[in-house]
Parts: structure tokens; C-alpha cells; sequence
């Protein structure tokens, strides 16, 4: 499951607010969860990549600005 997709509708604060806990959850339960390094990685990552996303009102705007 790819989490940029699962948030990726979501406005930004939205979005950050569900990174922010999510990686909380990882970094307090990440042993209780007894996650595979594999597995904590790609969720970091995933967290890592949705921080860089932009919402879909400044896409639609820089794509309006654009034409």
C-alpha cells in the first residue's frame, strides 16, 4: 500500500498532521509493532515523500497559470 496515495487527497494540513502521527506511532511503537527494518524503511520513506507533496488546489492553480 502506498501511504502518498492512501493521504494524497487530503489538504496539507490534513495530510501533515497524518504524517506527524503516524511517524510518532513508529518511533514510540516501533518494537511493540515488531515491524521488519525492511518495512519500517519504506514507511519512513513514505512519510519522507508525503511532506514533499503539494495539495491539489496549488496543483490545479500552477496548472491554471500555466496555459
Amino acid at each position: 500500500m502506498n501511504i502518498q496515495v492512501v493521504i494524497g487527497g487530503y489538504c496539507g494540513a490534513q495530510r501533515q498532521a497524518i504524517a506527524d502521527n503516524t511517524a510518532r506511532l513508529v518511533k514510540k511503537h516501533g518494537q511493540t509493532l515488531n515491524l521488519d527494518a525492511a518495512v519500517l524503511a519504506d514507511l519512513e520513506q513514505g512519510l519522507a515523500d508525503v511532506n514533499h507533496l503539494e495539495p491539489p488546489e496549488r496543483l490545479l492553480e500552477k496548472l491554471a497559470l500555466s496555459a
